[in-house]
């Protein structure tokens, strides 16, 4: 059951991702979710914002990626909700296009 529940919620957040126009790094179902960014210094600016809302999202940067493609990673776990998903990526959503 858990297993059925948490490739829903893998399917759900990507749903919501591309419902919102954030640049998923793929939609492979696995928990690792990666928004490309790009910058790094933007990248640094929405990890800051995320952990000011109370989500622990990790700013990944070259050279553990390439130049240009610096992202923010999401790990998802069996014991997310949707709820929880819906407000990380909305917070993600509203400063990623300012």
């Amino acid at each position: 059951m858990f297993k059925f529940i948490f490739f829903e919620l893998i399917y759900f957040f990507n749903e919501q991702a591309k419902k919102r126009g954030l640049p998923l790094r793929s939609t492979d179902i696995t928990p690792i979710r990666a928004i490309v960014v790009g910058d790094n210094t933007r990248v640094m600016q929405l990890q800051k914002k995320t952990h000011e809302h109370g989500f622990y999202v990790a700013a990944i940067r070259p050279p553990t990626v390439p130049v240009g493609s610096a992202r923010l990673r999401i790990s998802l776990n069996c014991l997310h909700t949707k709820q929880q998903i819906s407000a990380l990526l909305d917070c993600i959503d509203r400063y990623f296009k300012c």
